[in-house]
């Protein structure tokens, strides 16, 4: 199947992926996908932009630590999730930055 270049943006204001490569302030990860990776990547983002906390979530989870630990315990598995597969599906320039960054993860 033919694979296409996309950029994934991991600025959490900002975070998803695009056909358009942004200016060179931004994060972003070269990759080169199938439809079916690049949906695969996509739901895993959507899957840590909706670990993001509401203000009354975040209010709750200062009362109690242990609430607070585990959210960020999960959400550190997500991105790591998220991590693996860019590097897996990145550009060699991509697993490169990655290995530097993250070498925990490859």
């Amino acid at each position: 199947m033919q694979k296409k270049r996309y950029y994934v943006d991991m600025e959490q204001s900002g975070m998803g992926i695009s056909e358009v490569q942004t200016g060179e302030n931004t994060i972003q990860y070269a990759v080169d996908v199938t439809p079916e990776e690049k949906e695969e990547l996509e739901k895993q983002i959507d899957e840590v932009k909706h670990e993001d906390a509401s203000g009354g979530e975040i209010l709750a989870r200062a009362v109690d630590e242990r609430n607070a630990d585990a959210a960020k315990d999960k959400m550190q598995v997500k991105m790591d999730s998220l991590y693996k597969k860019i590097f897996e599906v990145g550009t060699p320039e991509t697993k490169d930055f990655i290995r530097e960054i993250r070498s925990d993860l490859v």
